[in-house]
Parts: structure tokens; sequence; C-alpha cells
């Protein structure tokens, strides 16, 4: 599916019990979820998720951009929600003298990079690689997977303020909630567990 130029089919679990939130083609039965927000905004309401990030008609990168860069705005909505899709994965490579990032998620150039750039609150450069198994010029050919392997470059996890979360409870408060995690079957799963029925 495709929403504002990015091509995704992704879900999330709730942030309160850990519950799928399963996508139409998967589920004729469709709960209403909210995507919760901070400072005491309205949550946002989703009746029929279609599995492409979309709840209540907004992108959920871009709220997730939107809720922690407030003041920054995007040459396009595809930029705002690739940046969104990095913060939600939230994985930087480093080591003693710079940093490494996707350059597909955050090009060098961009309000993204320099969004990026003043979050990390430092001068080291960025370098930007395709693939962690793509050589880095600048680096002798070496790969970022051999580096990480090698322990010469670290992988660490960027923490945003205000993370994505989700619930079936309209009434529950952001700050009771954890982070909601992105679900490893992409939305092909039931709310609960239980609700799978395997035929034999």
């Amino acid at each position: 599916m495709q929403n504002g130029g990015v091509m995704t089919m992704i879900s999330w679990r709730t942030g309160d019990f850990d519950e799928g939130i399963p996508h139409s083609e998967f589920s004729v039965i469709q709960e209403t979820v909210y995507l919760v927000q901070p400072e005491g905004k309205k949550p946002i309401a989703e009746t029929n998720y279609r599995g492409d990030a979309t709840f209540g008609g907004q992108n959920a990168f871009e709220i997730l951009v939107s809720n922690n860069f407030p003041d920054v705005e995007f040459s396009c909505r595809s930029e705002k929600q690739r940046f969104g899709m990095y913060l939600q994965h939230a994985t930087i490579y480093e080591d003693d003298c710079r940093y490494f990032v996707d350059c597909d998620l955050v090009p060098q150039g961009s309000v993204a990079m320099q969004t990026l750039r003043g979050f990390l609150g430092d001068d080291k450069p960025i370098v930007s690689y395709k693939s962690r198994m793509a050589a880095l010029p600048d680096l002798g050919g070496l790969t970022l997977n051999t580096l990480v392997g090698s322990g010469t470059v670290e992988m660490r996890t960027l923490k945003v303020f205000f993370p994505l979360k989700f619930s079936y409870n309209p009434r529950v408060k952001y700050h009771q909630l954890g982070p909601s995690r992105i679900c490893s079957y992409q939305g092909y799963c039931p709310r609960r567990a239980h609700d799978l029925v395997v035929g034999l």
C-alpha cells in the first residue's frame, strides 16, 4: 500500500497489554484502536486499520515527527514519513569519529539530516550508507557489517521524547503507556494471541 509516496505494510503492538493491531486484510472483525497523543492532545481513532500506517486519516510516522519536532518544516510528506520510519526503528551506528546513517531514510542535505544532527547534539560527521553490506569508500571499502562485527562501530538506540503509543482504551493517558513496538507479523495477527485458530 502507498501513503504519501512511502510504500509500507506495517503494524504495532499496543503499549498497555501488548495486543496486536490486525489490519483489515487479515481480520474481518475490526475494533477501534487509538493512537494516543502526548501533552493532553486528543487520541486519534482508527476503525478500519489497513496496514498502511494511517490512523484517523493521518500517517503515524508523520505524527511521530510532528510530536517530537513540531517546529521543523519538511519539503514533502514522503521525506517526513521516511524520517519518522527512521525514528521508529531508532538505530544509529557510531565510532569515536563519526555516525553512520541510512541514506534512504535520512538523505544527505535534507531537512531530516539537519534535524537529526540537531537531535544528536554534536558535530561528528555523518556517513551515509545504502546497505550494511555495501562498501564504504571513505573507509577503505569496508562494509558497515564488517565494522560492527569487529567492534570498531557500535550500534545504539535513539530515544525520542514522544514515541508512538497505541491502545484500545480511549481513556488511557499517554504517560500510562509504554512505547508501542513494531508487530513482527506486519498486522497479520489477531488482537490477542489466543484468538488465533490454527486449522489442522
